[in-house]
């Protein structure tokens, strides 16, 4: 039987996209009757896959993140050694430092946000990836990356790794839209995600605040998504002067967000950089068109059903809500190629191409 050990600190943490598409790929990969999963995590964690039979979690139950990183560089690479693995998969961007040479690794890597935008990051995140994934990229013996566009920057800054990319896009993560006790217009503008610089909010909210105040009276904004850094939405309304048309609801659960999604107008999502893009595939579930960037992954993410935009412009990502508030055809258009877009996503085929990679020679 096929030994197979996986980094699995993203699913301990609130869920990020990372935590999700973690989650997603073992959910169907632990199916697989020939393959004994080895979940390790620095805490315990609950998922729907943990109780199968081919799965053993190892939980190290180090406190503070100085304890997690020299657990996972120093004492993770003896106990994956003592368990006997054939492959050790990091859906995370890092391989430990010291990983047994004769194990073989494989790695996703989301994006290259260091490289492309490393103003946006904080410092701690920052030096983490710059320096830990150039060696994780070596160690390699294969790389899994989710969109061309990410593919695009691997080559661009790592020639050498060429040659072991794959590209393997996510599913559509299926939310089912419950119950949700906060009160919100019947029909609103809908932001997910974390409010850092990345996702470019200060010219959301400034292209926001163009729009003639009849529409921003029908369509509130609703903003929905955890603490994140460098972005002070209540300072950035405030001084917009749209306070009275912007919901902010902070973290919300995954029944509150297909709520959220089946009663928007729009998903707003003009990121300066995006690896992915889960959002769009979330929003497109419910028949929800997408503003969105015409850069990185979004274009590819969102096809037809999203309005491109060009995310360093204001004006044009006010043109780009307005007008599929206002233009009837452009919007139904959008809508007519959702389903077909969608039908690209899945994530049973993701789970297929990952267990390939990690099977492979």
């Amino acid at each position: 039987m096929l030994r197979v050990g996986v980094d699995s600190r993203p699913m301990c943490r609130p869920l990020s996209g990372i935590g999700r598409y973690t989650i997603e790929l073992l959910n169907i990969l632990t199916e697989a009757p020939d393959v004994h999963w080895f979940l390790y995590c620095d805490r315990a964690f609950e998922a729907p896959f943990v109780h199968r039979p081919n799965v053993t979690v190892r939980l190290s139950r180090q406190n503070g993140t100085l304890a997690e990183h020299l657990w996972y560089q120093l004492i993770l690479p003896r106990q994956l050694k003592r368990d006997a693995l054939n492959v050790f998969w990091s859906p995370r961007h890092h391989l430990p430092l010291f990983m047994p040479s004769s194990q073989r690794a494989v790695v996703t890597i989301h994006d290259l946000t260091w490289k492309r935008f490393p103003e946006t990051m904080k410092r701690l995140q920052y030096w983490s990836e710059r320096l830990q994934m150039p060696h994780s990229l070596r160690k390699a013996a294969r790389i899994i990356t989710i969109s061309n566009s990410s593919r695009t920057d691997l080559a661009r800054y790592f020639p050498d790794t060429r040659a072991k990319v794959r590209v393997i896009p996510c599913g559509a993560t299926r939310l089912e839209a419950g119950d949700c006790t906060r009160a919100l217009p019947q029909q609103y503008l809908l932001f997910v995600g974390t409010p850092e610089p990345r996702k470019n909010i200060r010219r959301l909210l400034e292209a926001y605040a163009q729009l003639p105040a009849g529409l921003r009276s029908a369509y509130p904004l609703v903003m929905a998504g955890g603490h994140g850094w460098m972005v002070d939405l209540d300072q950035l309304v405030e001084q917009l002067g749209i306070r009275a048309d912007v919901i902010a609801l902070g973290a919300v659960s995954a029944g509150e967000l297909g709520y959220l999604y089946s009663k928007a107008k729009l998903l707003l999502m003009p990121s300066l950089y995006e690896g992915f893009g889960l959002p769009i595939l979330e929003a497109f579930q419910f028949g929800v068109p997408a503003v969105t960037s015409n850069c990185s992954s979004m274009p590819e993410v969102a096809g037809g059903g999203g309005c491109l935009v060009d995310p360093l412009h204001v004006a044009s990502i006010r043109a780009g809500i307005e007008r599929l508030l206002t233009d009837r055809s452009a919007y139904a258009e959008c809508v007519a190629q959702i389903a077909e877009q969608l039908a690209h996503y899945d994530w049973k085929l993701a789970a297929r191409h990952t267990l390939e990679v990690l099977t492979s020679d």
